[in-house]
Formats: C-alpha cells, structure tokens, sequence
C-alpha cells in the first residue's frame, strides 16, 4: 500500500504531515520531493545506499556523421542544432527519447549516460527512510522520482510529494493506492486544494482530506469536501509551539499531545487502507 501526501500548495504543512504520519505508522517514508527534500532533517536517517540516477543522452561520432540534419529535424525539443559542418547539443533540453539515434542513417550517434541526480536509502528508528536528490539546475524531475518508486514493494509506504499541481506530482503520486492532500482554511487553501483534487481525478485516487492550522473555522474547506464528497479525516490546530518544533527540525510526535494527535490520524488511515484493500 503507498499512500501518497499531496498539497495543492507549498508551506501547507504536507511535510511534516507526512514525516510524523510515518512515524507513528512505523512505515517507509519516501521523499519524492526530489528539487528540495527535507524530510530527512526530521527523521534523521542513517544512509546505508545510495544509488546515482542517470539519464540517455546522444553522442555524436563526427567521424560518421554527414551532416544530414536528420536528428535536428525530428528532436521535438529543440536539444540539436546543426549545420552544414556541426551538430550542437543542448543537453538540458534532451528528454531522453532516443528519437536522434533512431533515425540516424549513419549510425552516427550513440547514447551514453548522464548524471541528473542520487537516491539515498537509510533507516530511522526501525523504519526505512528513502529520498530522491535531483542535482541543482537540472530541469526533469522524473527519472529521479521513477528511481525512487522503482524500488517500492507491497510494504506500507507514505510518499512526501511535491507541492502544487506539476508534472512531478503526478510522477510521484501515479499508481499509487491513496491519497491524503493537506490544505490549510484559507482562499488559497482551498483553490489549490481543487487543483490537488484534479490531480487525483485524474489519476482515479481515493482521497481524503487534512486540514492543517485549524483554528476551529474550517467551513471554507468543509464546503469544499461537503460539495464534492471528499472526506476529512483530520483536522492539526495552528500552534505557535507546534511552529517552533518544527523550525527546530523535531518531529511533533516526540511530543505527547501532538503524537495523540497522530495517532488519531494514524487510525482515521488504516480505516481507509481497509475500505481500499
């Protein structure tokens, strides 16, 4: 079972959702949020792997090459320039297709392997702790969150995914079993719920809701999951202590009213593992 994290927006609190989540679930933690992971600075894993990620790039032969423009043609992103005497490769542009070399008469081009990122796995008071690094400036998140979830099995799984709506989302929270979006009772809390909700839509996710900074005047995000039948599963009050832990880079279930808290929603989960198995 992989239970994706969602958050239509960033700063929502997904994060710590999910970090103290897994912990009182004594599950795998996995942190898809490859261009800026931070749940390790909770849960403080000892890495014991760690594995590069690479992606197929062209490399051109000049010896073979006649300069048909051919692969300049047909790269739908622009990543080939050329001319009568070179080829210019743009490498940050190559999405990896392999179309270049497939329609190379001259065999001319081969692909090689480039680095774009790192996955680390570790360990953290007996459950395991997996993230994904993408290296600065690289822009495709993709082939990192694919190494990560690559290696996932049949074992309870929180997937931290990125914040928003983008591609990367959809990598990390595709094929997964449920997902849990975490909003905040404010405008932009629950506009960018909705499009968290179009994501799952889309990817026939069962889903619920968690309100995060609850102040006890939820109706704006009650509407949302009344109208649209997505339920909510638990509600984190906003707390100056709870901010302070968190910037101090502590998990709030060291605590004793926020592990009863989680554990509280820890159990509103299973429930809903039990009615999706």
């Amino acid at each position: 079972m992989n239970i994706a994290v969602l958050s239509g927006k960033g700063g929502t609190g997904k994060t710590t959702v999910a970090v103290n989540l897994a912990r009182v679930l004594h599950c795998r933690y996995v942190d898809s949020d490859v261009e800026a992971p931070n749940g390790f600075l909770f849960l403080q894993p000892d890495i014991q792997d760690k594995a590069d990620v690479s992606v197929q790039i062209p490399q051109i032969d000049e010896q073979r090459c006649n300069y048909c423009l051919a692969c300049v043609k047909h790269c739908q992103f622009n990543a080939l320039f050329g001319t009568d005497s070179s080829i210019v490769f743009f490498e940050k542009l190559c999405h990896s297709c392999g179309l270049c070399s497939l329609v190379c008469k001259q065999n001319a081009i081969k692909e090689v392997p480039r680095r774009v990122g790192y996955v680390e796995f570790g360990s953290s008071a007996g459950a395991e702790c997996w993230q994904g690094v993408l290296i600065p400036g690289e822009p495709v998140t993709g082939p990192v969150i694919d190494a990560l979830k690559a290696r996932l099995d049949g074992d309870l799984s929180i997937i931290d995914c990125p914040p928003g709506s983008s591609c990367s989302v959809v990598a990390a929270a595709d094929k997964t079993d449920l997902a849990l979006l975490v909003t905040e009772p404010t405008p932009f809390g629950v506009h960018d719920l909705h499009m968290a909700v179009q994501v799952t839509e889309k990817l026939n996710l069962p889903r619920a809701i968690i309100i995060n900074r609850s102040e006890g005047q939820d109706a704006i995000i009650q509407d949302y999951a009344n109208a649209t039948g997505i339920p909510i599963i638990g509600r984190l009050p906003f707390s100056l202590e709870a901010a302070q832990i968190v910037s101090r880079g502590e998990l709030l279930v060291d605590k004793e009213e926020w592990r009863q808290r989680f554990q509280n929603l820890a159990e509103a989960v299973r429930e809903l593992i039990a009615c999706t198995s």
